[in-house]
């Protein structure tokens, strides 16, 4: 049996922050926590803090100073730090290496050490036949991933959003999903997000015909594909320079097709591919490209 007993006892001071039990580094304990009041009112905030870790050096020659780094993990950042804070490079230099930043919620800390830049960023690519659905009186903003819905009840019907264009007032959404005695999405009805954007769909122009479209997802495979359609920002493929991007193009709706990106037009590219990935040869002018064939022209 366990250890049983008094593990410690104190009286706190007002408004200090103060230890009452640590348990041995490498020892857990399980506590029950008694408060006796003398008397007169007062008020506990009680909190459990993060373990402490035990370390083992593997040489007798290495030390230990207060500061040092002896842990560290990869934090992805769903909106990008911008240069011109970064010190070096023409930065302002108001983030540093040692630097606390706190998440926005104000429960967790961290110290910046250095950024990671990976030996390549993944780009996945599927095909889906996408049909454009001109809407008017919009309130909210559709977004890629969103599922936009007509009807009630079991008679509904459903459709993937993978991009919505405000120059044009267009959705972008792939095939109907109809439930019940739910109908296809025509003009004049109500479309809307649970909790998000609505609208009505235009009389003109007409929905399009479905096409095959290229749709991107920028985390997995199974994460949200969108066309990147649209004059916003938000909108545009962004891309950098210091990083090596692969398009993988093993879905199985990239079957028998030609995929390629290009910064020139009529470009033609030699091509070596696989099932997975694509590297590409350039003739004539620059172009960023990756694609399934032997030859291509873009």
């Amino acid at each position: 049996m366990a250890k049983q007993g008094l593990l410690a006892q104190l009286k706190p001071s007002a408004n200090t922050d103060t230890v009452l039990y640590s348990a041995p580094i490498d020892r857990s304990a399980s506590t029950v926590l008694t408060i006796a009041n003398d008397g007169t009112g007062s008020a506990y905030d009680v909190a459990v803090k993060d373990y402490d870790q035990k370390i083992t050096l593997d040489a007798s020659t290495y030390k230990l100073h207060e500061g040092d780094l002896i842990t560290s993990s990869v934090v992805e950042v769903g909106t990008p730090i911008p240069a011109s804070i970064l010190a070096g490079g023409g930065g302002s230099g108001t983030l540093n290496p040692g630097d606390t930043i706190t998440t926005t919620d104000q429960e967790k800390t961290f110290k910046f050490e250095s950024f990671f830049i990976p030996s390549f960023t993944e780009i996945f690519v599927k095909v889906f036949a996408i049909r454009v659905v001109p809407v008017e009186a919009v309130a909210g903003k559709f977004a890629p991933g969103n599922i936009v819905s007509k009807g009630s009840g079991s008679d509904t019907t459903t459709a993937v959003v993978y991009g919505y264009d405000d120059s044009t007032n267009s959705l972008h959404i792939g095939a109907s999903t109809i439930n019940g005695s739910g109908t296809e999405f025509a003009a004049g009805d109500t479309i809307g997000v649970t909790g998000g954007a609505s609208g009505t769909i235009s009389a003109s122009p007409a929905i399009s015909a479905a096409n095959n479209e290229f749709v991107f997802s920028t985390t997995t495979a199974g994460g949200v594909y969108r066309l990147y359609i649209g004059p916003d920002e938000e909108n545009r493929f962004e891309v950098f320079d210091d990083r090596t991007y692969r398009f993988n193009v093993a879905d199985s709706t990239m079957s028998g097709r030609d995929f390629s990106l290009s910064s020139a037009i009529s470009a033609w590219i030699f091509c070596l591919s696989n099932s997975i990935s694509c590297i590409c040869w350039f003739i004539g002018a620059f172009a960023l490209a990756a694609c399934c064939s032997c030859w291509a022209s873009i």
